[in-house]
Parts: C-alpha cells; structure tokens; sequence
C-alpha cells in the first residue's frame, strides 16, 4: 500500500517539476499560480509534524533513532528541517531562484 502512495507522490511531483522547466509560459504561469502553492502548504504541513525547540532539536526525530538512541534519550537536531533546509539552499544559490525568492519576500514584507 505504501509503495503505491510514495509513487503516487513521486510522479505528481516530478509531473510538476518538468511542467515548471519545460513547459510552455501558460503550462509555467500554471505552476507558479496553482501548483507551487499546493506544494508549499504540503510541503509546511509535514514540517509542522517537527516542532523545534530553540536549538532546533526535534522531539519526534529524537525518538526515531536507534534503541541506544531512545534509551539515552540523545536529543537530535530535526532531519527533516535540515534536509528542508539544504534542499532549498541548492535552489536558492542559483541565480533566478534567489532573485525570485527575495524579491516575494519583498513584497510580502512591503505589506
């Protein structure tokens, strides 16, 4: 069952991902408008699974570890907000992304 649902997710995210690099300018005005916010509020509804504390451990990856791990109770710093973290750090180093990003957050701010 869940081998299905992680291709279902996989191909939904790669058909978005070739449609925002190749596609023609209304297939990309599409993404930007419909799809890309969809993604966004997917993508902060699993983060919002992982609450931090203020030196950004997560009691819910502490507790994913290994036996050792959860027996001493070793405090780990939130796998999926670094993971997060780092992906979105390789989009925004290249050029357009990083410009496009500052510029939303311009805006939003300017509000």
């Amino acid at each position: 069952m869940f081998s299905h649902t992680e291709r279902e997710v996989r191909s939904l995210l790669s058909t978005v991902r070739a449609a925002a690099v190749n596609g023609d300018d209304y297939r990309v005005a599409v993404v930007g408008r419909i799809e890309c916010p969809i993604v966004v509020e997917t993508f902060l509804e699993v983060l919002e699974l992982h609450e931090l504390d203020n030196q950004g451990y997560c009691a819910r990856c502490s507790r994913a570890g290994s036996v050792w791990d959860r027996l001493m109770r070793r405090r780990v710093h939130c796998r999926e907000y670094l993971t997060a973290l780092r992906g979105l750090n390789v989009v925004l180093d290249e050029e357009a992304g990083a410009h496009a990003v500052r510029t939303a957050q311009h805006m939003t701010s300017a509000r």
